[in-house]
C-alpha cells in the first residue's frame, strides 16, 4: 500500500483517462469522414441515414471502459469510507495495516488472517465496512496492486511463454510445458519494475528523497556514485544532459539461494533482485526500496540450467521504457526520466551463470586471456600457478624462489588476449556440450 497521496493522484489519472476516452468522437462512414460525439452517434444515424453506421473496433470497447470505470470508482468510495460511524479511520487505513502485519510475518497464513478479519468485524461497533475476508479485502485493493506477469517455462530454461500462450511444448529441445492434466510443469512470476518507480514518483515524500545531494563530497570513494565510471555515466553515458533526480540507475543483483535445511538436497532458487543506486546509503539496500523482480525457479532436485529467459523479460521491459515521462509529485508536475542498468551485484557463480563466464573452478577462469589453471587432486581444486606472469618484468616479486608454488623465477610474458573470433568459437564449442 501507498500513501493516501499517491493513492489519489492514481485514482484521479486514472479515472480522468478513462472519461476521456468516453469523449472520443466516432467517424461516420456515410457522411465521407464527418466526426460525430459518440453520445450521439445513434442519433446522428438515425437522423441523418435511417439507420446505424458502423461503429470502428477501437469504440466498440467503450462499455468495457464504463464498467471499468465505475468499478473503479466504486472500489475508491469504498476504501475512503468510515471504518465505522464516530471515526475518522477509513477502511483504506484498517486494510493497509492487517496487510502490513500479513506480509510481515511469514508465517501467518490467509486463513489466520480472514479469521482476524472477521472477529474485528465483529467486535467493532455494529454497522461497520471492514471486510470480512481476506479475499474480500485483496478485492477492494486490486486496482492500487503491482501487476505480477505469469508464465511458463521450458524444464531445460530454453524459452518462458505467456501463461495463456497455447505452446505446449518447447521448440528448442522438444519437451512438453505440462503435465498429464494441463497442469504447467514449471511457472514464473515477473513483477515489472517500471509500475514501481511510476509508484516512487508519484509519492511525495518518496519524491522528495531523489533531490537530495546523495554525491560524496570529501573526495572519499564511499559509495558508487562517488566514482568516475558513475561521473562519466551522468555527463557522457546514458544520462547525458539530465538531471541526476530525473535517472534511475539500476543494479541487478542474482544469488542461488537452497530454501532447504537439507544441504544434500539441491533445490535452489535464483531470486532476481533490483536495487535503485542513487538513493542513500542507508536506504539502497533494505528490503522495501530493494524490487523484487522475480524469483527463477528450480525444477525437481536441480537448479535453472540458465538465466537468460527470465532476463531477458527484465531487459526488455527496461528498453521499451529507458525514457518515459512521469509525474513527479514534489514538484507537481510531468517530468521526463531515463531508466537505464548500469550494475551487476553478484557473487562469481552467479556472474558466471548470468554473463556465461567460466565459473571459479574451470580449468579456463580468465575470459579476457589465454590463461589456464592446474586440477589438484590433493585438494581436488583449479590452481592458478602461473599468476606472477600478470606482474611488471622488473616486480621483485618475480625473482622469487620460496613465497610461490612454482619455487622458481617467473620469466613468462603476461598471457595473450582472446581474439574476437576465437572467443567465438568457444562459446559455440560450450554451447554445443551444453546441449548433450
Amino acid at each position: 500500500m501507498t500513501s493516501s497521496t499517491s493513492l489519489s493522484y492514481e485514482v484521479y489519472s486514472h479515472t480522468i483517462t478513462l472519461m476521456d476516452n468516453l469523449k472520443r468522437q466516432c467517424t461516420c462512414s456515410k457522411c465521407n469522414g464527418k466526426f460525430v460525439n459518440i453520445k450521439t452517434f445513434r442519433a446522428h444515424s438515425k437522423k441523418i441515414h435511417n439507420t446505424h453506421a458502423e461503429i470502428s473496433d477501437t469504440h466498440r470497447e467503450q462499455p468495457e471502459i464504463v464498467r471499468e470505470s465505475k468499478e473503479l470508482l466504486k472500489k475508491t468510495l469504498i476504501l475512503n469510507q468510515s471504518l465505522h460511524e464516530g471515526t475518522n479511520r477509513t477502511v483504506k487505513d484498517a486494510i493497509a495495516e492487517h496487510l502490513f502485519i500479513f506480509s510481515s510475518n511469514n508465517g501467518m497464513s490467509k486463513t489466520a488472517l480472514s479469521q482476524y478479519l472477521y472477529h474485528e468485524k465483529c467486535v467493532l461497533p455494529q454497522p461497520n465496512n471492514l471486510p470480512s475476508t481476506y479475499c474480500e479485502a485483496v478485492t477492494i485493493i486490486q486496482p492500487y496492486l503491482m501487476p505480477i506477469e505469469k508464465f511458463k517455462c521450458c524444464t531445460n530454461d530454453c524459452k518462458i511463454f505467456p501463461i495463456s500462450s497455447t505452446i505446449l511444448a518447447c521448440p528448442d529441445c522438444n519437451e512438453s510445458l505440462v503435465f498429464s492434466n494441463n497442469r504447467n510443469k514449471k511457472t514464473f512470476q515477473y513483477m515489472p519494475i517500471v509500475p514501481r518507480i511510476v509508484r516512487w514518483y508519484g509519492t511525495r515524500n518518496l519524491a522528495k528523497i531523489l533531490y537530495a545531494n546523495k554525491l560524496n563530497t570529501t573526495g572519499r570513494l564511499s559509495s558508487y556514485t562517488d566514482g568516475n565510471i558513475f561521473r562519466q555515466q551522468m555527463t557522457d553515458g546514458v544520462f547525458k544532459d539530465q538531471q541526476q533526480q530525473n535517472c534511475v540507475p539500476l543494479a541487478l543483483f542474482a544469488d542461488g539461494v537452497n530454501p532447504n535445511k537439507n544441504q544434500t538436497v539441491q533445490k535452489s532458487i535464483w531470486p532476481l533482485i533490483i536495487t535503485w543506486i542513487t538513493l542513500p546509503q542507508e536506504m539502497r539496500y533494505i528490503l522495501g526500496p530493494m524490487m523484487l523482480a522475480g524469483i527463477v525457479p528450480g525444477y525437481g532436485r536441480k537448479e535453472p540450467k540458465s538465466l537468460d529467459p527470465y532476463i531477458n523479460v527484465l531487459v526488455d521491459e527496461l528498453l521499451s521504457n529507458i525514457e518515459c515521462n512521469l509525474y513527479d509529485a514534489y514538484t507537481d508536475a510531468p517530468v521526463n526520466v531515463k531508466i537505464a542498468l548500469l550494475q551487476y551485484l553478484c557473487d562469481i557463480p552467479a556472474f558466471s551463470k548470468l554473463l556465461h563466464c567460466s565459473g571459479q573452478a574451470a580449468i579456463r577462469a580468465c575470459f579476457f586471456c589465454k590463461d589456464t589453471g592446474v586440477h589438484s587432486s590433493s585438494v581436488n581444486k583449479v590452481l592458478h600457478i602461473s599468476n606472477r606472469e600478470f606482474l611488471p618484468t622488473d616486480s621483485p616479486f618475480r625473482k622469487d624462489k620460496t613465497l610461490f608454488a612454482k619455487k622458481t623465477e617467473e620469466v613468462a610474458p603476461k598471457p595473450q588476449a582472446y581474439s574476437r573470433e576465437e572467443e567465438m568459437e568457444i562459446r559455440k564449442e560450450y554451447d554445443k556440450k551444453k546441449k548433450q
